[in-house]
């Protein structure tokens, strides 16, 4: 019933042709360091070889929802109501339109938008709910935004018999690093269903190809590196310091200047402390939850991170210049751009003039996995506690959830690669980024706290120093870890007592 996807194993087949009609193409817009932690951040199984092995939802088959109306809470309508100048404008949403429609119409059931402001919801949104009002029967907010209304106690466990009569997050279109993210003393909170896909959102390295070649790097030899799982922090430094260039030759280098990457600082911190296999918030065997920055490897970790943003001299913080990272990155500033994979439909860089080509967020020391997170506001969700149609938006949720993931993510992938990228050997980035996903705790905590917020406690110590040159990283941990673990403590006894 569902349309079907162009196979992923033909896209080195018809990469030719589709590049030859790229300039028609329509325009989209818009995770404890130790090894057994490392290897429970990644799945086992590579999600592209998944979508064959699965063609039904799981569903009873002769499941019908007599025509309910589910309220969705978000701010974002084209998530799951695309309008006609969306549709028209990109393949993308097009595309997104026909499964959508087709989950309606198999399950006899409509959907009816809530709008909330995105950076309002914990404002407005929070204490509608904890008015007892029937707002909606689920929540799309942004993975930063869910953490106080899991403390004020406002969403339901997703486990629970009620939910789990339907859903059924065994399957490969649910993340696990998510589903154990917000998982607090055995009931889960949240989860991620490619509404925003990680595949779109998951963070990645794009590279100038001249400056490359320019500092003597040959492309295959970084794609070889990659595909061998030997594209590690190490290299990457290396890589950035031969880029580095006094443009103008004053001695000073400044926005004038070229660097080894650009990024914006706060976001590529907390990728890089993922991709180092440093959780900040680790999960305890009693179900718990521990601050988890004042161990001696997670100071190794992040005093190499200090070397990439400050010491060495290769990271340009773009995010206040007037350009923007992607604007500098295309007009040839610097090496790399370390951003979400969404990046490539950019139109800045679509029209950029040297050649690019994407590989993944290299590997910290002494890890042996690809590690990535999704942008921080990539769509979670949520059933609020005021629910009316509990079982229904179970039933629901997973049909469109296995869409979003059969069907959505086949689109985007093939999208990104057949008309965005610039070379066939991309794809092995873009095929297997959301593979290498990491959803972590201390991104649902972001806004909890009263008055000392989690992130900004963060940002005002430990991420200020790995940020200055030959930061205090040690007592910038040891400053924060008593309060820190004050804020850890708070939102789990309030979320379980």
């Amino acid at each position: 019933m569902f349309k079907k996807s162009i196979r992923l194993v033909a896209l080195a087949l018809t990469v030719f042709l589709a590049l030859a009609m790229f300039a028609g193409c329509k325009k989209d817009g818009d995770k404890n360091t130790s090894s057994e932690t490392k290897s429970e951040a990644t799945t086992s199984v590579k999600p592209t070889e998944e979508f064959d092995l699965y063609n039904d939802d799981g569903l009873p088959k002769d499941l019908d929802l007599g025509g309910v109306t589910l309220k969705v809470i978000s701010s974002n309508e084209k998530l799951l109501f695309p309008d006609e100048e969306a549709i028209e404008e990109s393949t993308l949403m097009e595309r997104r339109d026909a499964w959508i429609k087709d989950v309606l119409e198999e399950y006899n059931f409509t959907m009816e938008f809530v709008k909330y402001e995105w950076n309002k919801m914990t404002e407005f949104l929070l204490p509608d709910l904890l008015s007892g009002d029937y707002i909606g029967d689920f929540c799309l907010p942004v993975i930063r935004q869910a953490g106080p209304f899991i403390q004020a106690k406002l969403c339901l466990d997703l486990r629970s018999d009620e939910f789990a009569q339907y859903l059924d997050f065994d399957k490969p279109w649910w993340d696990e690093t998510m589903l154990k993210a917000s998982t607090i003393d055995g009931a889960t909170y949240c989860c991620t269903p490619h509404f925003t896909s990680s595949a779109d959102t998951t963070w990645v390295c794009f590279f100038n190809k001249t400056i490359l070649e320019e500092i003597g790097i040959d492309e295959n030899t970084l794609y070889d590196l990659q595909e061998n799982f030997k594209w590690d922090w190490a290299t990457f430094q290396q890589y950035c310091k031969l880029a580095v260039k006094d443009l103008n030759g004053d001695g000073v280098y400044n926005r004038e200047d070229r660097w080894g990457i650009v990024s914006a600082p706060w976001h590529i911190f907390n990728n890089l402390c993922t991709a180092g296999g440093l959780t900040l918030i680790k999960g305890n065997d009693d179900g718990t939850l521990s601050f988890n920055m004042n161990t001696s490897q997670a100071i190794t970790t992040l005093t190499h991170i200090n070397d990439i943003l400050a010491n060495d001299n290769i990271f340009y913080n773009a995010e206040a210049d007037e350009l923007g990272m992607v604007k500098y990155f295309t007009t040839g500033r610097s090496l790399f751009l370390m951003y979400q994979v969404a990046t490539v439909r950019n139109d800045t860089l679509r029209e950029m003039e040297d050649d690019f080509g994407i590989v993944l967020t290299p590997m910290g020391p002494d890890i042996d996995s690809y590690m990535a997170r999704a942008e921080q506001t990539t769509t979670t969700f949520f059933v609020p506690s005021t629910c009316q149609y509990k079982a229904e938006t179970a039933a629901a949720v997973q049909a469109l959830a296995y869409a979003a993931w059969k069907f959505g993510v086949q689109d985007t992938l093939e999208l990104n690669f057949l008309q965005y990228t610039r070379d066939d050997r991309s794809e092995w980035a873009v095929t297997n980024v959301f593979n290498y996903t990491t959803y972590e705790t201390d991104q649902l905590l972001f806004d909890v706290g009263v008055g000392t917020t989690w992130s900004s406690l963060l940002i005002g110590s430990v991420f200020k120093q790995v940020s200055s040159k030959a930061g205090d990283i040690s007592g910038s941990v040891a400053s924060i870890e008593v309060q820190g673990q004050i804020i850890i403590d708070e939102f789990y006894n309030q979320v379980t007592g």
